[in-house]
């Protein structure tokens, strides 16, 4: 008798324990099911990418991502633009990022300021507006003792706001627009000059040969 009721103790105690333990079960499987659903909804929603555009495109303009994910802004482009009113002309190498910075390196001598960079931000179908800012050096690049080419003054005496509006071809190999340059006092901010016009630029690619720059 003392065995049996042992036993029957014993069993009592496992079916408690066994139905304790599927209780648990169910509402740990209860957390899953309720975060699988959470998670459908969330994924059905627009995820942003590091240009800050929904990954399944903006509905204003569809999506005109490469297989890359990245807008047909963003690249290595060999850029010229013109005022031709005034006799202003730059051209140069700029690299528009996925980030929304922009990288410009003119053929303006070094001494002068010819590295600078600006943030940009989509407008329209293929159709970016960049805000750009440089630093300006007067004098000219002269050789240090090792023959290396510095500017004569290294402290800034303008700051150059150049914007631009462009529009990617269909096929993203090119882009055109328009540009406008002001050039300000580096102390107090005076406009000095200014210049306007348009801008033209070809898409630089790891098969660019040197006879397209």
């Amino acid at each position: 008798m003392k065995f049996s009721s042992r036993l029957m103790a014993c069993s009592f105690v496992i079916m408690m324990l066994l139905t304790f333990a599927s209780s648990a079960l169910v509402a740990q499987c209860g957390g899953p099911l309720k975060y699988s659903s959470f998670s459908s909804q969330a994924n059905s929603a627009p995820r942003f990418t590091l240009a800050g555009w929904p990954e399944n495109g903006d509905s204003r303009w569809g999506d005109e991502r490469d297989e890359h994910g990245f807008e047909p802004i963003v690249g290595l482009w060999h850029v010229d633009m013109e005022d031709t009113s005034k006799g202003y002309a730059d051209k140069g190498y700029a690299a528009w990022h996925s980030d929304n910075t922009e990288f410009f390196n003119s053929t303006k001598a070094p001494g002068t300021g010819a590295v600078c960079q600006g943030v940009w931000e989509k407008i329209g179908r293929s159709t970016y507006q960049l805000n750009h800012f440089a630093l300006g050096y007067n004098g000219t690049v002269a050789p240090n003792d090792q023959g290396i080419t510095v500017p004569t003054e290294t402290e800034p005496a303008q700051i150059v706001h150049i914007r631009e509006i462009v529009t990617v071809s269909p096929n993203h190999k090119r882009f055109k627009g328009t540009f406008s340059v002001e050039v300000y006092s580096y102390v107090g901010h005076n406009l000095l000059v200014s210049f306007h016009g348009p801008i033209t630029a070809e898409r630089v690619t790891i098969d660019s040969p040197l006879s397209s720059q």
